[in-house]
């Protein structure tokens, strides 16, 4: 007991706190069924029963059915005297704010704190409904106390969602505050009926890749149509990831630009940025899914340095993805391979697979126009010579 009593109604013990203000808030409902006079800061009343302490032992929870712990975080393992629990369950289990957000996931966590309880199955729970619980989508991160990261994946692009910290603290979940985020969008430009039409590895439809998620939720995957084909399909991985994306990704007939005609581009070209590079001049690795195609022998990028065009493939399989062939390059920030020739953390391609390639690193010169201008004057000066020879 804490504060006065009456002697012939309460015999007092050593345990007993007499002649001091129990520093209690009004008598109200702070939650669950019945109203209780709230702990202030500082009451003598907070850790004032040892959890150890087998006589005065305090129930489990209190009087709101909040858990029991060391809610004032002196770390004095005790439970508090009386029906009200200071800062009990609610401050226990924390929500980790969210970060690394994409159009298909993020990252969340928590940390649970509980004194005096036993802590089973921890993770995070969302939905776009706030309060999500364990019959809602979660992860499972271990187990008792301490911090934890969660990711969270198969989200829809552009859409809010609610997600807190839970965890099973004495076989019942207990949860920690709501976190909100919204997922990104996707900037491709392709349009997500036709990314689903991409005949995936497995006999299905609308993963290039292979990856087990639809490249139409993948900011760094792009599944469209080829120029040569419109019934074929390319699929444009950014295999390295590092939080990258794809934007303004689009099909390009080679005639419209200088690339040789001396070799064979069987799907035509393609054009696409790579945005949000970590940092200026990184390096990304691509790939490039096509239907299986043996005939497929190099990947034509032009040099900015040199003018040329050349086969910048560092591996080409096709064998490994049911179907495909894969085509595999590095593009670096900056690098001779990048348009725009800026180390600005995005990097600027128009590229396609041949059929007729030389080794990795084979120069073809570009088609400039000033080549074609130098062809048609050899040959109007040919048709001038044989004319005069005829009128002889």
């Amino acid at each position: 007991m804490i504060g006065a009593y009456d002697s012939t109604s309460y015999k007092k013990d050593d345990t007993d706190k007499t002649g001091i203000d129990p520093m209690l808030g009004a008598l109200e409902h702070h939650g669950g069924t019945m109203a209780s006079y709230s702990l202030q800061a500082g009451s003598p009343a907070i850790d004032m029963i040892p959890a150890a302490d087998s006589f005065n032992e305090a129930p489990v929870r209190d009087g709101r059915d909040y858990y029991r712990a060391d809610g004032d975080g002196d770390d004095a393992v005790g439970y508090d005297c009386g029906a009200y629990e200071y800062k009990g369950q609610a401050s226990l289990v924390e929500t980790t704010a969210v970060s690394s957000v994409t159009i298909s996931g993020a990252v969340s966590g928590g940390d649970i704190a509980y004194t005096g309880a036993t802590v089973g199955t921890r993770g995070v729970c969302w939905s776009t409904s706030a309060d999500p619980t364990t019959s809602a989508s979660c992860t499972e991160d271990g187990s008792g106390m301490g911090s934890f990261s969660s990711s969270l994946t198969d989200l829809s692009p552009e859409t809010k969602y609610y997600v807190r910290a839970y965890a099973m603290v004495d076989g019942a979940a207990t949860y920690g505050g709501n976190e909100t985020f919204t997922t990104a969008q996707e900037n491709d430009g392709i349009e997500d009926s036709v990314e689903d039409g991409v005949s995936s590895p497995d006999g299905s439809t609308g993963d290039g890749n292979g990856d087990g998620e639809d490249d139409r939720n993948q900011a760094d995957v792009a599944s469209l149509k080829t120029y040569t084909d419109g019934s074929e399909y390319a699929t444009l991985d950014v295999t390295s990831k590092a939080g990258v994306s794809l934007e303004s990704v689009k099909a390009v007939d080679p005639k419209t630009t200088d690339a040789p005609s001396t070799v064979s581009f069987p799907y035509g070209l393609f054009s696409f940025k790579i945005v949000d590079l970590p940092a200026k001049g990184a390096s990304v690795t691509m790939s490039i899914f096509v239907k299986r195609d043996t005939s497929i022998s190099g990947y034509y990028k032009k040099n900015m340095r040199t003018g040329e065009w050349e086969n910048i493939a560092d591996a080409i399989d096709h064998t490994s993805v049911s179907g495909k062939t894969k085509i595999t390059f590095t593009l670096a920030d900056g690098g001779d391979y990048d348009e725009d020739g800026l180390a600005n953390q995005e990097i600027d391609d128009d590229s396609g697979p041949v059929s007729n390639a030389g080794g990795s690193g084979a120069a073809v010169p570009a088609a400039q126009p000033w080549h074609l201008v130098l062809l048609a004057l050899l040959l109007g000066g040919l048709g001038v010579l044989l004319a005069c020879r005829r009128g002889r």
